[in-house]
């Protein structure tokens, strides 16, 4: 009796014990364990910053077909809802989930069919939760109103905390302010001295019609609530009123926006202009409005002020108690707004507003609304030792930017130079359509020598960006065979015969003084390394030194930059050095030689596409290099007595890539002509001079394309020393 009832008891324990963990089974289930892509994607959502990015970690899901193979109800409505799609009738491909480096949301993208058509979705991240760090979290964001406390805590938290409050990077423009500003308590314009305070407005005129400031009526905006809404003459744009109020939910008083505060038709505009890039370093904060088309879009979501806005966020469950919550649901991949096509779009602290949210970004850091913590946003303007991909990047984004007057050009990239121009010892000296004025005027200043003088994409310094770096801890590293050499002395001139100033060549001093040279002291801030064993050094970064047939015998460190080695030092300003304001040089000139050569057709390589690219030749046919254009070559002039087209070209550099450079690096990166049958390609480098194809007006030649023809074919021509001014 006693055996029976122990063995009674041991099947109830048994019992309770499988009926706990059918229990429990469930629970682990909600949880995603047994799921492998829902508990990636719970790692993807988790992951430090630093590693996202890293293929290593992005998660591919296949096509719509394989991921339907999964059975998981957890991740399928996930990605069905966030891309807003029928797995099972669409024929999606290369489906996958990405963590960007340095973002703290992911995405997920899909391809469909062989199209080069994307959907995304929105940003996604997690809902507090105790299993996950709370610098991650999503939140949930009022849909019709913007919070003004954010943005308030925003500024007050950069103002305390973040170096890029200080101007001391900024030079000259530092002491630098406005003229005008406009003092929204009184509703007036009020002359500004350097103790305001101001805020800044950044936004699409569009063409409509725009109460501005005049000289016949600047003195009547000086009095108190003469810019109250119905009291101007034209109204005042929404945008500019919503930004009025919007100032003093921020706590502040004063705001800066062009059309009130520049007065448009004085003769000091353009120097107002010149001071651009001052006017948004020296404000308080920039209100961008980054999603209007015009100036009447104004900033939607601000209670009191706008109409509400229409937001929309999305709950998704990975499991019973991990959430992920999705902004901005599912679209395409996004195209530019009508904002970022513009030139004044580059400012040193934002609050930026855009599909009806809106962020932070300044020097440091970038904090979104439905995001609970900020990310790096490590800046060109801040660094110590310049940086020429990003230097690169800025200056091809921006001459694909559309500007009301093209004449602005450089001027509004004055600016922006004068704020690199801490990083940028000695400054700058301000493919493709030619910028044409729209006004006349004596002080355009829109040189074919410059890139300021085209509008259109730019590819620029590619030679520079890899041969200065043997290792970089904190920027972007490739390889490049090609190197270039400059083959004459620049100067520039305000005028045909006036006073010529030389213009120095920092970069390339430096690197003919310091590259592995053991004896020369180090600039101030760098350290010299010697190399015992050139042989271990890794062969990629014997591929980037300035000659790669020689052994490295040092480099150097940037007390800025443990982590980052260079062959040889960049020029680098004092802390105590003063930057000069940028110069408008319309003319530059120099001493060199020039020669005539034939065009002949146009060739094109499907890899690298810059424009059009004509093959060069002698006179007796002979290929002799490529010319891109810059402008039509019109067939009915400069025809020789043969009837072919001479073109005349100067020499400016001269040029060398390793003929095995298609095997170190892709192919789209080489030059254009490397595919022709008829490139030279024995020995151990392709040679070559870079010149430029001109015309003359006046005694001035202007450029009208780039080229570079072969060294040997070239040396053979019946060149001149000529005396060459460029305008």
């Amino acid at each position: 009796m006693a055996k029976k009832r122990w063995v009674n008891a041991g099947k109830r324990r048994i019992g309770r014990r499988q009926a706990a963990t059918k229990k429990q089974e469930p629970k682990r289930r909600s949880q995603g364990n047994e799921c492998d892509i829902c508990h990636r994607i719970l790692s993807l959502l988790t992951m430090s910053l630093d590693l996202r990015g890293d293929v290593r970690h992005h998660l591919h899901l296949g096509s719509s077909k394989q991921l339907l193979d999964t059975k998981c109800e957890n991740h399928l409505k996930l990605i069905t809802r966030s891309l807003n799609i029928d797995l099972a009738s669409s024929q999606l491909s290369g489906i996958r989930i990405e963590g960007f480096r340095g973002l703290e949301y992911i995405q997920i993208f899909a391809q469909k069919d062989r199209d080069y058509y994307f959907l995304k979705s929105g940003e996604l991240r997690l809902l507090p939760t105790p299993r996950c760090p709370s610098t991650w979290w999503g939140r949930y964001v009022n849909p019709n109103w913007v919070d003004y406390s954010l943005p308030r805590r925003w500024k007050e938290t950069c103002l305390k905390t973040h170096k890029c409050s200080s101007l001391q990077n900024f030079g000259h423009m530092a002491a630098e302010h406005p003229s005008w500003v406009v003092d929204t308590w009184l509703q007036c314009l009020v002359p500004c001295s350097p103790s305001i305070v101001y805020v800044a407005l950044s936004y699409v005129w569009g063409g409509i019609p725009s109460f501005m400031t005049l000289r016949e009526n600047v003195d009547q905006l000086q009095k108190p609530y003469s810019l109250v809404e119905g009291k101007t003459s034209t109204p005042v744009p929404r945008t500019i009123r919503h930004a009025m109020s919007l100032v003093q939910r921020l706590g502040e008083r004063y705001l800066w926006v062009d059309t009130l505060c520049i007065v448009q038709d004085d003769e000091q505009k353009l120097l107002e202009i010149a001071k651009m890039a001052a006017i948004y370093a020296n404000a308080m904060v920039t209100i961008v409005a980054a999603g209007g088309v015009d100036a009447n879009s104004g900033l939607r979501g601000l209670q009191g002020i706008s109409d509400p806005r229409s937001l929309r966020q999305t709950v998704h469950s990975l499991s019973r108690n991990v959430k992920a919550i999705e902004t901005d649901g599912p679209k395409t991949l996004r195209n530019l707004t009508t904002w970022s096509t513009r030139g004044w779009t580059f400012q040193r602290r934002i609050i930026n507003f855009e599909n009806d949210w809106i962020d932070w970004a300044c020097q440091e850091e970038v904090w979104k609304e439905p995001g609970n913590g900020g990310v790096s946003n490590p800046r060109i303007f801040a660094r110590a030792v310049p940086d020429i991909r990003q230097l690169s990047a800025i200056i091809m984004t921006y001459n694909s930017k559309d500007l009301t007057f093209s004449e602005d050009a450089l001027f509004a990239f004055s600016g922006i130079a004068s704020a690199l121009s801490g990083t940028y010892y000695g400054g700058f000296i301000s493919v493709l359509s030619r910028r044409t004025p729209r006004r006349s005027s004596d002080n355009a200043c829109l040189p074919s020598w410059s890139w300021a003088g085209w509008r259109g994409s730019i590819w620029c310094w590619t030679e520079l960006t890899v041969d200065l770096a043997k290792k970089c801890s904190t920027r972007g590293q490739g390889i490049s065979s090609e190197r270039v050499s400059p083959l004459v002395r620049w100067s520039w001139l305000e005028e045909q015969n006036g006073a010529r100033t030389h213009i120095q060549d920092n970069w390339y001093e430096y690197e003919n003084k310091f590259w592995n040279n053991l004896e020369d002291p180090c600039p101030m801030g760098w350290t010299r390394h010697r190399i015992i064993d050139p042989e271990s050094v890794p062969g990629w970064q014997v591929a980037n030194q300035p000659d790669s047939q020689a052994d490295a015998l040092c480099y150097y460190t940037h007390d800025s930059e443990p982590g980052s080695e260079f062959w040889y030092p960049l020029p680098t300003r004092k802390a105590d050095q003063r930057i000069e304001p940028q110069i408008f040089a319309p003319l530059i000139t120099c001493k060199t030689r020039r020669g005539w050569l034939l065009a002949a057709k146009e060739f094109e390589n499907p890899g690298r596409k810059r424009g059009s690219m004509i093959s060069l030749r002698d006179q007796a046919g002979n290929w002799a290099g490529a010319l891109l254009l810059h402008e039509p070559l019109f067939e009915e002039a400069n025809r020789n007595t043969d009837n072919r087209i001479r073109v005349e070209l100067v020499e400016i550099a001269s040029g060398s890539v390793r003929n095995d450079a298609r095997y170190l690096e892709p192919l789209n990166q080489i030059l254009e002509e490397w595919v022709l049958d008829e490139r030279p390609k024995g020995g151990p480098c392709y040679e070559y001079y870079y010149v430029l194809w001109i015309e003359w007006r006046d005694e001035i030649a202007y450029r009208k394309g780039l080229g570079r023809v072969q060294k040997h074919a070239w040396e053979l021509q019946d060149r001149e020393w000529i005396d060459l001014v460029l305008g």
